[in-house]
């Protein structure tokens, strides 16, 4: 990445599983911050094999892109999921 630069960070999901909505929590953090709390992409995205996009700009990034995606709570069950990332340095 350019040094000191800032990025739109495009997060795509789509629930794969067959997971009903309520059955995949978690949540999404870029560098460090919380972006998404409570994610539930089969309600999100109204049901399974559905593409969702969630787009968060300004993301700042001096060497590295972290992005970290945590259950709820240690006995939510099923793990998280992330599909693909979207990253565009921002002008």
């Amino acid at each position: 990445p350019a040094a000191n630069a800032f990025y739109t960070v495009k997060l795509h999901f789509a629930e794969i599983e067959n997971k009903k909505p309520g059955e995949r929590l978690f949540n999404v953090l870029l560098q460090g911050r919380e972006v998404l709390s409570g994610f539930d992409i089969a309600r999100e995205a109204g049901g399974v094999d559905k593409p969702l996009v969630k787009s968060f700009a300004k993301i700042p990034v001096k060497d590295a892109l972290t992005v970290e995606c945590l259950p709820v709570s240690p006995e939510a069950g099923t793990p998280p999921l992330l599909c693909g990332i979207e990253v565009i340095q921002e002008k």
